[in-house]
C-alpha cells in the first residue's frame, strides 16, 4: 500500500520482484495509475483463467472416472445402451477439452497484452524521463544566459558619462548704483 495523488492510499503489485516503480521525483506520473489499473486488470483476469482451467481440468477428471466407473457398471448391459454412454461419454469430454483449449487460449491472449501494457509502461517512463531531462537542462541554459546577462550588465568597468559638449553657465551682473552728489 502507497500514498497516491491527493493522499490516497492504493494498493500497489510488486512487478518483477522489484516493487512499485517510481520517477526521479520520488512520485508516480500522471499516467502510471491508469498502467496499474490496466495490469491489475490483465493480473485479475490471468488469476480468473487459470482458475477456471483447474476447475475444467478436475470436470475432466471427475467426467472420464464416471465414464469408467459407468463401463465398469454396465458390463451386463446390452450393446446397445453401452454405446449411447460411451457416446454421450465422449461429447463431454470433447465439450471440457474444447472448453479446456479456449480458456488457454484466453489466457495467452490476456499475457500478450499484459506484456503489451507493461512494455508501454516502461516506454511512457522513458519518454517522461526524456522531457524531464529536456527541461532540466532547458532551464540550466536559461539560467547560464541570465547570468551572464546580468555578470555583464553590472560586471566590468565602471561607464563613466563625459558630456560632449560643455555648457559654460554665462553670469551677468548689472550693477546698477546710484550715485548722490
Amino acid at each position: 500500500v502507497e500514498t497516491g495523488w491527493f493522499g490516497v492510499r492504493r494498493w500497489t503489485p510488486a512487478i518483477r520482484g522489484g516493487g512499485p516503480i517510481e520517477t526521479s521525483a520520488g512520485r508516480r506520473g500522471p499516467t502510471d495509475h491508469c498502467t496499474m489499473t490496466k495490469n491489475n486488470y490483465f493480473h485479475m483476469k490471468l488469476r480468473e483463467h487459470r482458475e477456471e482451467i483447474a476447475r475444467l481440468k478436475e470436470e475432466l477428471e471427475v467426467s472420464a472416472k464416471a465414464a469408467l466407473e459407468s463401463e465398469s457398471a454396465t458390463a451386463g448391459m446390452a450393446a446397445e445402451q453401452l454405446e449411447r454412454e460411451k457416446a454421450a461419454a465422449q461429447v463431454e469430454r470433447q465439450r471440457v477439452v474444447t472448453q479446456l483449449e479456449s480458456v488457454e487460449a484466453d489466457r495467452d491472449e490476456v499475457l500478450v497484452r499484459l506484456r503489451e501494457s507493461e512494455q508501454r509502461e516502461l516506454q511512457e517512463k522513458e519518454r517522461a524521463r526524456a522531457r524531464t531531462k529536456s527541461f532540466v537542462v532547458g532551464l540550466v541554459l536559461l539560467a547560464g544566459v541570465v547570468v551572464i546577462f546580468m555578470a555583464s550588465s553590472f560586471g566590468g568597468e565602471p561607464e563613466v558619462v563625459v558630456p560632449t559638449s560643455l555648457v559654460i553657465p554665462t553670469s551677468t551682473s548689472v550693477s546698477t548704483s546710484l550715485v548722490i552728489p
